[in-house]
């Protein structure tokens, strides 16, 4: 008939897509302030390609890393010689938390799936009690630094105790790190999933023994310097009086020395068995170590190591496929009270009775916000990662 015409509607030819189908992060095992990232992407294309991905945290670029992506198999689509898929991994310092956010470069179909974001969970604020002889008040010596300095940490609780309360007391079993400041733990009742450090004591392992060594002072003479207990630090000036090592027999297993003085082991790391446990042959109180500046970078190190859990997940992720809740340890000390999302919405959010913050079902991805009674407010993205969604070409 005249006067008629037929529009297509969209782009004049088919247009390819990519897109960020999966994403995770673990901490690492050895030094659990590092978050290992793993992504994975697809596209539409019959070619091999690279796309750059930039990555950020809490809005800071950390790096851009490109993603290769080929044809390959995959369950759904066997033998697909029309989509590409590749995968990235890239390691970051972040001890903070925060949001993570990965973004594809590419000019393509659907944003959407261009970005994806991982909550990561902020350090936990460790409960730590302080074992000494008596009373830092009552010392003759820099015990008190000590003190000051786990205080600084900002642990959720410090609890001073000294030998005879320990002994009559017992540990309480949530406490994450117990340490005993020339005080022996022998008789003193701890919780198996309690760290322990020692300091210028037996520290109770088998096989494992302090002795006093003929030289009158001890220094460091070598330590593994690419652990992260030493991450910052500089200790070949460090003196202590009395010249103690820490001697292993054959049946000690094997941990690891981590320092050694002029007469053996100073410092040793036994993390077997899942409960990690550190001992000093002196204590820091009768050395120039509390009076230098990697005093401090060493505690915060050895309570971030023996605290933090490795190999776990970093952090939580958002989608649209499924209800989203957010737990105390994905948020730390933020108390969410409303959330609102993409669309603008402004929903009030409260702790159920599971411990749990649900956020429901979000419709959209992209940006959403938490916001604290205080006002403050914490970033979320929720992502699309669906590799269906993604490889529908576009006609």
């Amino acid at each position: 008939t005249s006067g008629m015409r037929v529009l297509r509607l969209g782009p004049s030819q088919p247009t390819s897509n990519a897109g960020i189908t999966a994403i995770a992060a673990r901490r690492d095992i050895q030094d659990p302030a590092v978050v290992r990232l793993l992504l994975s992407a697809a596209a539409d294309r019959a070619e091999p390609t690279s796309i750059a991905v930039q990555l950020s945290v809490n809005g800071h670029a950390v790096a851009t890393r490109p993603i290769r992506l080929e044809p390959s198999d995959s369950p759904a689509a066997p033998a697909d010689t029309t989509r590409v898929r590749g995968s990235l991994t890239h390691s970051l310092r972040s001890p903070e938390g925060g949001l993570l956010l990965a973004t594809l470069t590419a000019d393509d179909v659907l944003s959407s799936d261009d970005t994806a974001g991982i909550l990561l969970s902020p350090p936990p604020a460790p409960t730590i009690v302080l074992v000494q002889a008596m009373r830092d008040e009552l010392a003759s010596d820099a015990s008190w630094v000590l003190i000051e300095t786990l205080r600084a940490l900002g642990p959720s609780s410090l609890t001073q105790l000294t030998a005879v309360e320990a002994r009559d007391l017992g540990i309480d079993a949530g406490t994450d790190v117990v340490v005993f400041d020339g005080v022996d733990p022998a008789g003193v009742r701890v919780g198996p999933d309690s760290a322990v450090m020692t300091f210028g004591v037996n520290p109770g392992w088998e096989g494992l023994s302090i002795e006093q060594v003929e030289r009158t002072r001890g220094g460091f003479v070598t330590w593994q310097r690419d652990h992260p207990l030493w991450r910052g630090a500089e200790i070949d000036t460090i003196r202590w009086v009395e010249d103690r090592v820490l001697q292993l027999d054959a049946t000690a297993g094997s941990p690891r020395v981590l320092a050694r003085a002029p007469g053996g082991p100073a410092v040793l790391l036994d993390d077997r068995g899942g409960v990690r446990r550190l001992a000093l042959s002196f204590r820091p109180a009768r050395s120039t170590w509390t009076t230098h500046y990697s005093f401090a970078l060493f505690l915060a190190n050895a309570i971030e190591y023996l605290t933090w859990s490795g190999s776990g997940n970093a952090g939580v992720t958002l989608t649209t496929s499924a209800p989203a809740a957010l737990t105390r340890g994905d948020l730390g000390s933020f108390v969410p009270r409303a959330l609102t999302t993409r669309s603008g919405e402004t929903v009030n959010v409260s702790r159920s009775t599971d411990g749990t913050w649900p956020l429901g079902q979000f419709e959209r991805a992209g940006a959403a916000t938490l916001l604290s009674e205080s006002g403050v407010e914490q970033p979320l993205w929720v992502s699309l990662l669906s590799e269906e969604e993604t490889l529908i070409t576009a006609q």
